[in-house]
């Protein structure tokens, strides 16, 4: 018996125990458009990673639901690492107009993500909002503390054994995926936009 946990796996037919990683994006971009952000990019993860196919698509909705900016460099490509957000956030720094806030696939982007925008000369959240996705303990201790989606991974772990047990114990029952709550915890890398 198989238990997936977090993303599912192409081909590997097994109940999974995770979030809505759509929902979580849509919430976290729309968090920014109700603090007034319109030009909003996206650092995605790995091209083959489930994740950044929902959390892409979850920027994507919000963008259209609240008819937000887009524009060709919006949408960067990456990795779950501090290097890609660098990089991306170096990109995007070079597009005219800049960005007012990014939406990182993960915490560790997103940290990358500020370590540059600093090294650019901006401050985070004046000039730059940053929200990431996970709610790695490093998100919390970054200056400044992170905005991001946290994950259950406990609680997610907890449900997977409790899966298991149960396609252990009852071989040929049906079991369905379990999607957990997230939250949007809010911290200081966010702020309306400067009014220029």
């Amino acid at each position: 018996p198989i238990v997936v946990v977090s993303e599912r796996i192409a081909g590997v037919d097994a109940p999974i125990v995770g979030i809505d990683n759509v929902a979580a994006a849509f919430d976290a971009v729309s968090y920014l458009a109700r603090l007034g952000h319109r030009r909003v990019a996206h650092i995605c993860g790995p091209a083959d990673n489930v994740l950044t196919s929902e959390r892409r698509a979850g920027y994507q909705k919000a963008v259209e639901a609240h008819g937000l900016e887009r524009w060709p460099e919006a949408i960067q490509p990456g990795e779950f690492s501090i290097r890609a957000g660098r990089v991306a956030i170096a990109r995007l720094l070079a597009a005219t107009p800049r960005p007012t806030a990014v939406f990182a696939a993960s915490d560790e982007i997103a940290i990358g993500a500020i370590m540059e925008a600093k090294a650019h000369g901006l401050r985070v959240p004046e000039d730059l909002s940053v929200v990431g996705f996970d709610d790695i303990e490093m998100g919390q201790i970054c200056d400044p503390p992170l905005t991001t989606i946290y994950q259950p991974r406990r609680e997610m772990g907890r449900k997977a054994l409790e899966t298991l047990a149960r396609l252990v114990e009852g071989p040929g029952k049906p079991v369905g995926d379990t999607l957990l709550d997230y939250k949007l915890v809010v911290r200081e890398s966010t702020a309306p936009p400067a009014r220029s």
